[in-house]
């Protein structure tokens, strides 16, 4: 069952008919729909990350993800790769405006008639969501100044997100070993399968604590022809034995977390000394004026416990670089140092 931890007592588990068993305590880790293992109990989560699974990520947000999370993302990415999400924008808007307007009639003693009563009903059904889903009603109030906004920034960054990933990705390539690779809050496996991870000769894993998202992302994989061993853990106690893992990837989460200091450890423990960690998530670039902060705040980080990079939780030793990369995004490439004969090196994988 290697590199799979007992998260009790850190000893080896066993197959067995419908569950795991750990080989030292005799505790047992269950299988979900018999397919992925289940390292963790909601009893046992911070209150922060099993509301964040239970309302956001088993919710709507969860269910439509691969669509959502661009919406949200609508003023700032290109309109080339929007176009679906704008149309969705402009047919809430409509209905909105249409669903008022016949509101207003009727409070005036027109009659609707049967269209208008549909718009009216639509604009409340949607008003209704706007209001328990807070950061899409603030979004469509935004996304429009803001892409006005977007079009006219001077924003450049020193370092693209793609060309960060292209030199790490190149330096990993050179090891001349079959590398392991852990994606933290894998989700739909989406960032794992479409920034070249899957070029590297490697062992692929990922882990998340919503079963709604780890089966799209089961699925996403099967259908990329990519072997991604999925499982259902907290990122703050990772099922992994120490120090397996040449690369530890965490795409937009660990802004999120109750931990954050716990989970940047486990991450740290588990991975390879001269590895590497990506950190990809929420960080607003400096200078941004206040339509940008509003957008960053209500839309992008409203459930964050933190609203930049960690670096004040990177554990002792490591050395990292952080890079601005989006108005609102940083990334982070973090490394494990070597400790050989009372010396510390740092393995900067081919520099």
């Amino acid at each position: 069952m290697r590199p799979y931890r007992c998260t009790n007592c850190r000893g080896s588990l066993s197959s067995e008919e419908t569950s795991w068993r750990c080989d030292d305590c005799g505790g047992q880790v269950s299988l979900y729909k018999e397919r992925f293992p289940v390292f963790y109990s909601l009893a046992s989560l911070a209150t922060q990350d099993a509301s964040l699974k239970e309302n956001l990520y088993d919710g709507m947000l969860g269910r439509f993800y691969s669509f959502l999370m661009p919406f949200l993302s609508l003023p700032v990415r290109p309109f080339a790769r929007s176009v679906g999400q704008w149309l969705l924008y402009v047919i809430v808007m409509l209905l909105l405006a249409t669903g008022y307007t016949s509101g207003i009639q009727v409070i005036a003693g027109g009659s609707p008639g049967v269209p208008g009563t549909l718009f009216i009903l639509a604009a409340i059904i949607l008003t209704v969501l706007a209001i328990r889903n807070p950061m899409f009603g603030w979004l469509l109030v935004l996304a429009v100044p803001l892409k006005l906004n977007h079009l006219l920034s001077n924003f450049r960054p020193e370092n693209t997100f793609i060309d960060v990933h292209q030199r790490t990705i190149e330096k990993l390539a050179a090891i001349d070993h079959k590398l392991k690779v852990l994606d933290v809050s894998t989700g739909t496996c989406n960032s794992l399968l479409r920034h070249g991870w899957l070029s590297l000769n490697a062992e692929y894993f990922g882990i998340d604590l919503s079963e709604t998202m780890l089966e799209q992302g089961s699925s996403n994989c099967a259908d990329a022809g990519a072997s991604v061993s999925l499982a259902l853990a907290d990122a703050c106690d990772l099922p992994f034995e120490d120090a397996y893992f040449d690369i530890v990837l965490n795409y937009g989460a660990i802004n999120g977390y109750s931990d954050v200091r716990g989970a940047l450890s486990e991450m740290y423990r588990v991975l390879k000394p001269g590895g590497t960690i990506v950190l990809y998530d929420e960080q607003l670039y400096q200078g941004a004026n206040l339509l940008e902060n509003l957008y960053f705040r209500k839309v992008l980080s409203p459930h964050d416990v933190i609203s930049e990079c960690p670096v004040d939780s990177i554990p002792e030793g490591a050395t990292y670089e952080l890079h601005q990369v989006y108005p609102y995004y940083f990334l982070c490439i973090i490394k494990k140092t070597i400790v050989s004969n009372n010396e510390i090196l740092v393995n900067d994988l081919g520099d």
